[in-house]
């Protein structure tokens, strides 16, 4: 019996909720493609069976919108091909702990039913993910394995014991235990934010959970990448599966590339400058800056709006320089809870405290010794922990906790954030002195909208990208689209756009993305364009906007921000701005609102 057949009579409860609350029409299958739960609208019309195909997709989209059902190639074995009953669809991958384990539909057959759906595609896509969402924490309940704490802890020491990485896992994939250098190969740029068995193609998992041994067995994965895999079943007395070991690594053959985020550990990437994407102005001079202060051993500190492409610029001041061997260690300071800090940053040792591994663990700063170490957003790092931070900084020594011989280390340091740390210094909650030891270096990435004429050839870019990974056909983007992102402020900056035309690629059903395409949020909320005047202003007739603004509005922070908001640019570049044309307050009482 499958996962999703233990929990029938409580998906079956909130498909009768979902029907009578939104009129929605509802199924869900699981992985043997056999329907578990279904709403009376869905059997009266579709039956009980189905063509298999898009549903098997779904399992490598995660999520598939449809507002053409019947008339895509993949459906051509379908009996009701051209001819579908259904006018709107929305299948939703559903996961237990990163497995798979099955299919949620929202159908819509007429233009009455679909009166009765949310307001519209977005509002539509967070109720089935919310829904998909509940019914695998239901499964996780039905699947909660009633494991000895002695014999997993058994099996977690065991695990550590080896020096490469090794994930424990049940026959229906839930994690038992992993090592710590799997931590290492999980958090590399390929498994970024998600689990490591939920980037597998679904027949690759099922051959991983078969109970076979499997030897050098190889994974293909996007971007050209590809695992090998060995696998160490378990079998209980009686010859039934209770477990299974695997082993993966990269292959000679895997070409790299990067997501924002990246962490790697001691592999060869080969990324360089050339890999960030952009011909503007201020782009070309970001590279020269980079190339130039490459080999520097120098603190660098990255400023830059959210989804500026900050670690991107770190792994290539790392990857231009004469370190570029050595490891490269990315830390998100944001997605480190207050307690776990000076752990995971500097380590302990055997000891220490309760629960702390027999052998110590090293801490990030260690693991880069002789290469790089980047904290992003550094702002989040608690103000007990900046002291410790600034005196490794400083003196280029580390002390575990529980230790009582300081390690010495080399390393470069790169930090970033998109928080004024400047302000932090007036709140109290960011230290001066670490900020001028951070800011040694400083290097400003320019917002989306500074750089405008790098839209187009990153859209190319992310189409092309999204082409290959969902095996997609879009040759080009409509030149409405283009208009409507130049004259687009991009709050969210790289990151937004690229989100943008990955939506695009999911849902188009043309050779050719149009507005029609685009996400409702960004249609309905698209902010008006910078003003035409201000995109051609010389230095001089800038400087004196600039100088009214500030004179008209005050010279406080807040002011600042209201004056940055209304020319279009970040309250970062407006400071650098000010910097730059050197002004100052014309009447001295002006500036006591700054102090």
């Amino acid at each position: 019996m499958t996962l999703l057949k233990k929990c029938q009579r409580e998906i079956q409860s909130i498909f009768a909720m979902l029907s009578h609350h939104y009129g929605l029409t509802c199924a869900i299958y699981d992985t043997n493609i056999d329907l578990v739960a279904y709403t009376d609208s869905y059997e009266k019309i579709w039956g009980t069976k189905v063509y298999k195909p898009p549903i098997e997709r779904v399992f490598h989209l995660k999520q598939v919108v449809n507002t053409s059902p019947g008339e895509k190639d993949i459906c051509g074995g379908c009996s009701c091909y051209h001819n579908c009953p259904a006018t709107f669809e929305i299948s939703q991958c559903v996961c237990c702990n990163g497995v798979p384990i099955g299919v949620l539909l929202f159908v819509s057959f007429s233009k009455s039913r679909r009166a009765n759906t949310p307001k519209n595609i977005q509002e539509t896509i967070t109720l089935i993910e919310d829904c998909a969402a509940s019914i695998g924490t239901i499964a996780a309940g039905k699947n909660s394995l009633e494991y000895p704490d002695a014999a997993q802890e058994i099996m977690k020491t065991t695990l550590e014991i080896a020096p490469y990485p090794l994930l424990a896992v049940n026959s229906n994939g839930s994690v038992l235990a992993e090592n710590t250098a799997f931590g290492f190969f999980r958090d590399s740029h390929i498994f970024q934010e998600q689990a490591f068995l939920e980037t597998l193609p679904k027949d690759s998992l099922y051959h991983l959970l078969s109970g076979k041994k499997l030897n050098n067995y190889i994974v293909s994965l996007q971007e050209d990448t590809q695992i090998q895999i060995e696998t160490f079943p378990i079998f209980n007395a009686g010859g039934q599966l209770i477990a299974t070991i695997i082993k993966p690594e990269y292959t000679k053959q895997t070409k790299s590339t990067f997501s924002e985020e990246t962490s790697t550990l001691n592999q060869d990437i080969g990324f360089s400058i050339d890999d960030i994407i952009g011909t503007s102005p201020e782009i070309k001079q970001l590279k020269k800056q980079v190339v130039r202060i490459a080999n520097s051993p120098s603190t660098v500190f990255i400023h830059g709006e959210t989804g500026t492409g900050k670690g991107l610029i770190a792994k290539a001041l790392h990857y231009e320089s004469n370190r570029k061997e050595m490891p490269f260690i990315s830390v998100n300071c944001s997605s480190i809870p207050e307690s776990l800090f000076e752990s995971e940053l500097f380590g302990y040792e055997e000891g220490a405290f309760t629960g702390a591994r027999k052998q110590g663990k090293p801490g990030k700063f260690e693991l880069a010794d002789g290469g790089t170490i980047f904290l992003d957003e550094v702002s989040e790092i608690p103000l007990n922990i900046q002291a410790k931070l600034l005196t490794v900084i400083q003196d280029r020594v580390v002390e575990r906790i529980g230790g009582v011989t300081p390690r010495s280390i080399d390393i470069r340091i790169i930090a970033a954030s998109n928080k004024d740390l400047l302000q932090m210094i007036q709140e109290k909650t960011f230290r001066e002195d670490l900020y001028y030891r951070l800011n040694v270096l400083p290097v400003y990435l320019p917002a989306l909208r500074e750089r405008k004429q790098d839209i187009e050839l990153l859209s190319e870019y992310f189409l092309a990208r999204y082409n290959k990974i969902l095996n997609k056909n879009v040759l080009r983007i409509d030149n409405e689209i283009m208009k409507l992102f130049q004259s687009y402020d991009w709050p969210g900056n790289i990151r937004q756009l690229q989100n943008i035309i990955e939506y695009c690629v999911n849902v188009t059903n043309r050779s050719i993305l149009t507005s029609e395409d685009l996400p409702i949020d960004f249609v309905e909320n698209k902010r008006e364009p910078i003003p035409e005047a201000l995109l051609h202003l010389n230095g001089h007739a800038e400087q004196k906007i600039i100088l009214e603004m500030l004179n008209h509005y005050g010279w406080g922070v807040e002011q600042k921000k209201i004056i940055a908001k209304k020319l279009n640019m970040s309250l970062r570049t407006l400071y650098r701005k000010i910097q730059k044309y050197q002004i100052e307050p014309t009447f001295k009482e002006n500036n006591s609102s700054e102090q």
